[in-house]
C-alpha cells in the first residue's frame, strides 16, 4: 500500500511576482496555472522520462508509487533526470532516508548539462545541507566555504524531508521544509536538466525513496 505523507507538501513560491502555489501532491496539479506547470511525476507507473538502471553497484527503479535509490558504491555520486532542458526553474521532491550510512548526500539536480557540469541542491541524513556546483569535474560549495551547512529544519534519522531548488536567474536557493537553508549567485550554468542524485561516502547499501517530483516555472 502506498505510504501517505507525514507532513504538509506545501510550496511557497513568493519569487518574481508569482502566485503561491498550495501543494505539489498529484491532486493539487490542476491547481497550478498552466503556464507554470513545466512538470509532475508521482511514480505511480514506470516513466520513460527517467533513467532507471541495476547492476552491482546498486539500482535506480521506481515501483511501489516511489523512485528508489539503493546504492552501494561510496564516494559517487548517482543521478536520475528528465528528459526536458529548462531555464528558470523551482524543483520540490518528497524524500526519506529509509537505511544505510548516514554520511550521505540527496536532493534535486539543476542545470545538468553533462556528467561533470550541474548544480546540486542536496541535505544528509544527519542534518547538513548545501548548493554544490560541479564544473569540469570540481566540486565548489557554493553556499559556505567550510562545508555544508547544519539545518535544524531538516528531519534527521530516517524522517521525510521536502527538498526544494529554485534555479532563477543566476540566484540559487535551497529550501529545506519550506525553510532556506542555502543561498548563493552563481551564473556558470542557465539552463540544462533537472533530476535527483544521491551518494555516499561511507560503505553500506544506501536506501532512499523520492515522490512528488515537480517542476514550476517562477
Amino acid at each position: 500500500m502506498r505510504k501517505l505523507l507525514a507532513f504538509s507538501l506545501i510550496l511557497l513560491l513568493a519569487l518574481s511576482g508569482c502566485a503561491v502555489f498550495d501543494r505539489i501532491d498529484a491532486e493539487s496539479q490542476s491547481k497550478i496555472p498552466a503556464e507554470h506547470a513545466l512538470f509532475f511525476d508521482d511514480f505511480q507507473t514506470d516513466s520513460r522520462y527517467w533513467k532507471t538502471w541495476e547492476d552491482e553497484n546498486g539500482s535506480i527503479q521506481i515501483k511501489n508509487g516511489f523512485l528508489y535509490f539503493l546504492l552501494e558504491k561510496p564516494n559517487f555520486d548517482y543521478w536520475s533526470l528528465t528528459g526536458n532542458t529548462y531555464w528558470n526553474t523551482i524543483t520540490a521532491v518528497d524524500s526519506e532516508f529509509i537505511a544505510g550510512p548516514k554520511n550521505n548526500t540527496f536532493g534535486v539536480v539543476c542545470r545538468f548539462q553533462d556528467p561533470t557540469n550541474f548544480y546540486q541542491f542536496v541535505i544528509s541524513d544527519d542534518g547538513y545541507g548545501g548548493i554544490i556546483r560541479v564544473q569540469n569535474g570540481k566540486y565548489t560549495n557554493l553556499a559556505a566555504t567550510d562545508g555544508l551547512v547544519y539545518g535544524e529544519m531538516i528531519h534527521k534519522d530516517g524522517g521525510k524531508n521536502l527538498i526544494r531548488a529554485d534555479c532563477i536567474d543566476d540566484q540559487l536557493r535551497l529550501v529545506v521544509n519550506q525553510q532556506v537553508l542555502a543561498e548563493a549567485q552563481d551564473s556558470a550554468f542557465s539552463q540544462g536538466k533537472v533530476g535527483l542524485i544521491a551518494g555516499t561516502s561511507e560503505t553500506g547499501k544506501l536506501t532512499l525513496s523520492f515522490d512528488n517530483f515537480t517542476v514550476v516555472k517562477p
